[in-house]
């Protein structure tokens, strides 16, 4: 066991503190300690520990994570590079909604490969220009809460129509 006092720990300890700090809760009557140091830490903490480690890490294994099911923004980690220590960053153009499931991206997406969309019939799927040099594939069942400019095609009829704010166009 290590003994910490005021110049430090004795029995083999390697860190000495600048002072340590002993706080009594007046109503309560549960007292906490604190060190206080100055310079830098190297190793690991290990053992069980409880309250706030302050400061700054240079790298981190791990995070502590739980799943959010809120009706609120929640900002994506990127990072720099895809190996070694990075800093997290965010974009506020890239977000999710755990409670609505909806993921938003303002900007360009891109992608080197297929962009393969689910919808189920009551499903909006605007696209405002259209530059791919692969296939488009058109709804085949009307849409239920179509937006102006909504298309789909009736392949029964081989008909296309398109939705002009008030009702759908045969555009044959």
């Amino acid at each position: 066991m290590a003994i910490i006092n005021k110049t430090g720990i004795t029995n083999g300890g390697t860190i000495q503190a600048e002072h340590v700090t002993r706080t009594i809760d007046a109503l309560s009557g549960v007292s906490t300690d604190s060190i206080v140091a100055t310079g830098s830490f190297t190793g690991s903490f290990k053992g069980i520990a409880t309250g706030t480690l302050l400061g700054t890490s240079n790298s981190s294994l791990s995070v502590d994570t739980s799943a959010g099911t809120d009706n609120s923004t929640h900002y994506i980690l990127l990072a720099n590079n895809t190996t070694g220590q990075q800093t997290p960053l965010t974009d506020t153009n890239l977000t999710f909604n755990p409670s609505t499931n909806a993921l938003t991206l303002t900007g360009s997406l891109t992608t080197s490969g297929s962009l393969n969309m689910t919808a189920g019939a009551s499903s909006v799927v605007n696209l405002g220009t259209i530059e791919a040099a692969g296939n488009f594939v058109i709804p085949v069942t009307q849409p239920t809460t179509p937006l102006t400019g909504s298309i789909y095609f009736d392949p029964g009829g081989s008909t296309l129509f398109i939705y002009d704010g008030t009702t759908w166009r045969n555009i044959n």
